[in-house]
């Protein structure tokens, strides 16, 4: 009985754990206790057939019913009817959960390419192994439901072996997880968002904050800060990060993470120029990336070319040059 409970529990706790990865602040009993009326309803109506039948005739229902499909009537047919209901229940919740969390993950990469300057992927990429790793879950879990259960009888090793992939799945979950730093990305900031629609600005409150952005892009230089984010920016301009969002992606047509790395970029250009053989984690560090790899995609994403091909460029310019000095 508790087998059907916490396997039906599994996939809606799993896409919770993604959630508060991703969108959620906190665990909230409330919010999250609809994700689990039918696991518990479902448990609810095998445990009053469990209750309604001896404990031989129980065992007899898993082994002649469940193990080998034989027919049946009454009481274990209404069990029957139920573990039916089951085995649907738990597969459309794994196609349904598993489908929400890749959603999720999808939407927390575009909200965070709005929000923050540096988008490690590294983190993205955890979430997405962990979503990964719940599939692969999944499909084993198919693969032993649909498996003949008379092997399961014949070889008394086999539990032991489908008990110790699943854990092995499970623990990796929880690493992933506990390795990730702060993924989480606000969506839901409904009281600014509600001002902002209430309140448009004028051209010349919209001219007013594009200069001050740029003043504080080009004078200021707070690209090289490689935790700068939209609040951050929203407060030294003295508005609120929606302005500001709708304004970069109507102004110069980029979210928030590629305007801040344009400028990045030209800095990183500007360095190579002047020292060509300078160190890429140097010139990360002295840029405002979060890391070498970031950069580097940030570059090729910008300029179509590698920062190595852009190296060499430079190098190959400055060869040029001092031949013809000579």
């Amino acid at each position: 009985s508790f087998y059907i409970l916490f396997s039906l529990m599994f996939f809606p706790m799993s896409y919770i754990y993604i959630r508060l990865l991703t969108v959620d602040k906190a665990f909230s009993y409330k919010k999250y206790s609809l994700y689990f009326l039918v696991p518990f309803l479902i448990f609810i109506l095998y445990v009053i057939g469990v209750l309604l039948m001896t404990e031989e005739e129980h065992m007899d229902f898993i082994f002649d019913t469940i193990i080998y499909n034989r027919p049946v009537s009454n009481i274990f047919m209404y069990q029957k009817i139920i573990h039916i209901i089951y085995k649907i229940v738990f597969f459309s919740q794994a196609i349904v959960f598993i489908c929400l969390s890749f959603l999720l993950i999808k939407k927390n990469k575009i909200n965070t390419q709005n929000y923050y300057a540096n988008t490690d992927n590294n983190l993205r990429n955890k979430i997405l192994r962990i979503n990964i790793t719940l599939s692969i879950t999944i499909i084993l879990g198919v693969i032993f439901s649909i498996t003949d259960r008379k092997a399961f009888l014949d070889d008394k090793n086999w539990p032991i072996i489908t008990n110790i992939i699943f854990a092995v799945l499970i623990f990796e979950v929880g690493r992933l997880g506990y390795s990730l730093n702060s993924t989480l990305v606000i969506i839901n900031e409904n009281e600014e968002e509600t001002n902002s629609k209430k309140i448009k600005l004028t051209l010349e409150q919209q001219k007013d904050l594009i200069h001050k952005i740029e003043l504080l892009f080009e004078n200021d230089k707070i690209f090289l800060n490689k935790d700068l984010n939209i609040w951050e920016l929203s407060k030294l301009v003295g508005t609120n990060r929606t302005y500001i969002s709708s304004i970069i992606n109507a102004e110069y047509n980029k979210n928030f993470s590629l305007f801040v790395n344009s400028y990045r970029i030209r800095h990183v250009q500007m360095l190579v120029k002047k020292n060509p053989i300078i160190g890429n984690l140097t010139l990360a560090n002295s840029s405002g990336f979060g890391s070498v790899v970031s950069m580097q995609r940030a570059f090729y994403l910008t300029e179509g070319i590698t920062l190595k091909e852009f190296r060499e460029k430079i190098s190959s310019f400055v060869e040029k040059s001092d031949t013809e000095k000579f």
